[in-house]
């Protein structure tokens, strides 16, 4: 097995990167940047073309290239955070590396100056994939009977999130008559 088959091998058997802290400050720090994303967002609320613009990098970008690391890098402490039983990580690491994909995309589209169709495609495509995802998610805990204050509050976090990248990405395209 090559180093980088050894490193996984190694992370997912309980090794280095198993412990769910890791996955915790990683999920802690998407939410406070998603936030600081929407704050500028809200700041510019006025003009939702600008609102998006504002809001696109810290919103989007960023969140998905963390949620990258969380899923892709540090699979093991993820699924020791949300109590997984996956035998094998091919899924959440695909998990990682399709949010990962959606936040280089919002990035080069900020940074390159794609325009407003673009930030609204990729803000769109952020805000349903993770619409689906939670909805997996709260039917997943509804059917275990899963109710710990904590992560309810995290739910509700990621809901209020997918809420305003469907807010300001809608508003963006009804405002540029997309």
């Amino acid at each position: 097995m090559g180093a980088a088959g050894a490193e996984i091998a190694d992370a997912g058997a309980g090794g280095r990167f198993s412990d769910p802290r890791i996955s915790l400050y990683l999920n802690i720090a998407t939410y406070i940047v998603g936030g600081i994303g929407i704050g500028f967002g809200l700041y510019k609320a006025g003009e939702p073309v600008e609102a998006l613009h504002c809001a696109v990098p810290l919103m989007v970008g960023v969140p998905g290239i963390l949620s990258f690391v969380r899923h892709s890098l540090f699979h093991s402490s993820d699924q020791a955070r949300m109590r997984g039983t996956v035998e094998t990580p091919f899924y959440i690491i695909e998990l990682g590396m399709a949010n990962g994909a959606i936040g280089v995309v919002a990035l080069l589209a900020f940074f390159l100056g794609w325009g407003t169709g673009s930030e609204v495609a990729v803000t769109l495509s952020f805000a349903a994939y993770l619409l689906c995802a939670l909805c997996f998610v709260i039917y997943n805990r509804v059917k275990e009977r899963r109710f710990a204050p904590g992560p309810l509050a995290g739910l509700a976090l990621w809901g209020a999130w997918v809420g305003f990248m469907f807010y300001f990405a809608i508003a963006a395209a009804v405002s540029a008559g997309l």
